[in-house]
């Protein structure tokens, strides 16, 4: 014969229940936990303020302009400049050798349609000379009677074109002291015979600047 369970100690009998129980428990304490938890707070993040950057404008720094170097002439050229400086001693006519000028003409520039068929030098290897030296400039060189009562001295710079045979074709003033002392300097070159100058040996035209000095005494 079977024996009879006790009703009041069978657990088939309570189980729904307690897993109903168990069930309400659990969702009260899921939305307790919902309602009871604080929101997360809102975190302000300050962030400091660099220094403010300010441009200043530096105007561009003025470049001066490289000035360019003089041009170095040949030792022979500054040479044959020095030597047609003037002798200290030149013998120039008295008063009793000069005619009177009655009327003074300006400077004859003659023109030589020959001269320019080549350009003529500046510089050259071999520059011209006169043919008996500075002497034979002042040889022909006649002080005027006007610049002499006029009390006029000084120096008259004269560019002389000379051709290949050593003849003077052209002249041009350059440096002038009136008196009829310019028309007398470039009458003394154009009478004067020059060595011509040569480039690789060969003579040459050559246009040159040739001082002549007027000195009382």
């Amino acid at each position: 014969m079977p024996l009879a369970k006790n009703p009041k100690y069978d657990l088939k009998r309570k189980y729904n229940r307690f897993v109903e129980t168990s069930l309400i428990i659990s969702l009260v304490a899921l939305i307790a936990a919902f309602m009871y938890i604080p929101a997360p707070e809102d975190k302000v993040v300050i962030t400091e303020k660099g220094p403010e950057l300010i441009t200043v404008y530096t105007p561009p720094t003025a470049i001066k302009p490289e000035v360019p170097a003089r041009p170095v002439l040949p030792a022979d050229f500054i040479e044959s400049i020095e030597e047609i400086d003037g002798p200290e001693e030149v013998t120039i006519p008295t008063t009793e050798d000069i005619k009177p000028i009655t009327e003074i003409k300006p400077p004859v520039i003659e023109k030589n349609d020959n001269y320019e068929d080549a350009p003529f030098y500046e510089i050259s290897e071999v520059m011209p000379q006169p043919v008996g030296g500075l002497k034979s400039i002042y040889d022909n060189l006649v002080y005027p009677q006007m610049a002499i009562k006029a009390g006029i001295q000084g120096q008259v710079t004269v560019l002389a074109f000379i051709d290949e045979a050593g003849n003077v074709v052209n002249t041009q003033l350059l440096k002038t002291i009136g008196g009829g002392c310019d028309e007398a300097a470039v009458e003394a070159i154009k009478k004067t015979k020059f060595n011509p100058g040569k480039q690789r040996e060969r003579p040459v035209k050559v246009r040159m600047m040739i001082p002549v000095k007027f000195v009382l005494k």
